[in-house]
């Protein structure tokens, strides 16, 4: 039986927001997917100041599209760390990683533009409480598209994160993760199958249930809180020692939203290393080199 992955963004069209779309069956992905290794790199033209940004809240008429389900106002320490992507009338989620960059999906890239992209800082992307503009884009996977495991893109700011927020601890490249580990959830978007909210910073909490393929699988926790459409480049959190650390971004997910995959940090940490340290794609990663024997032969 064919199954369908449905893309985790929103798009506001015409005053309306809606689904992206769905995505054809993980053999159809692989087949398309870039050779392992692959980034690339966007760059913007020197732009002086910041541009200004106005946004108008309008309701949506699509049932199908929503957020966060049971999404609660997030604790301070998600919040802190987690923003909207604009471009256009688009809307992603993103988490911040250094206090110039972010990282979202690759999919949310249908532009690979720098200057068509804004970051949005607050519990509201419609009336974020600062703006940051794009300076350079690196990603990996397929822009516009879900390759899986590959779904990841890094956002550098053209100036620092607002003051009061602050960068996500990332995981080690070994760093365990397994079955049945509660996990933090959060993004922007629709908050019911209303359609009513958009816009609107909301957590939740889940449970992994799969690690593979590069990816992180979430279910609803025993509050029914899940990944949805409308999260997409968001975090998926695991606490340690009292520490939030960011492991999964979020990618796709099935129609009923039962199902969500996140694409692993671990696996694009050196990627990111690079990006973060050296301010490029730091000669990309052989995610196979990396990839954990128990989980079969690596797919890249």
């Amino acid at each position: 039986m064919k199954v369908t992955k449905t893309i985790l963004s929103l798009v506001l069209s015409g005053g309306v927001l809606s689904s992206c779309g769905s995505e054809p069956d993980f053999q159809e992905q692989q087949n398309s997917q870039p050779e392992a290794g692959h980034d690339a790199v966007v760059e913007a033209a020197p732009m002086e100041g910041e541009l200004s940004h106005t946004l108008e809240e309008q309701p949506s008429e699509d049932p199908h599209s929503f957020n966060i389900i049971n999404g609660q106002t997030p604790e301070t320490a998600v919040a802190q760390r987690t923003v909207a992507i604009r471009a256009g009338n688009s809307l992603c989620s993103g988490t911040i990683v250094s206090e110039n960059h972010i990282v979202t999906a690759s999919h949310c890239l249908e532009t690979t533009s720098p200057a068509d992209f804004a970051v949005h800082f607050g519990s509201s992307a419609l009336n974020p409480t600062a703006v940051r503009d794009v300076a350079k884009i690196d990603y990996r996977g397929i822009p516009g598209s879900v390759a899986n495991g590959q779904d990841i893109a890094v956002f550098t700011l053209t100036a620092p994160i607002p003051a009061g927020y602050t960068a996500a601890t990332l995981p080690e490249a070994g760093m365990p993760l397994t079955e049945n580990t509660p996990v933090k959830i959060a993004g922007y978007g629709l908050t019911n199958s209303n359609g009513t909210g958009a816009g609107t910073q909301l957590q939740g909490s889940a449970v992994i249930v799969g690690i593979t393929a590069a990816e992180i699988q979430t279910q609803p926790g025993p509050t029914g809180q899940s990944l949805c459409q409308g999260d997409s480049g968001g975090p998926t959190f695991v606490t340690v020692g009292g520490e939030l650390i960011v492991v999964g971004v979020t990618s796709r997910g099935n129609a009923n939203c039962t199902n969500a995959y996140s694409t692993d940090y671990r696996f694009h940490r050196s990627w990111l290393d690079g990006i973060l340290s050296a301010g490029s794609g730091g000669g990309g990663l052989d995610l196979c080199a990396s990839w954990p024997a128990s989980l079969g032969p690596c797919p890249f």
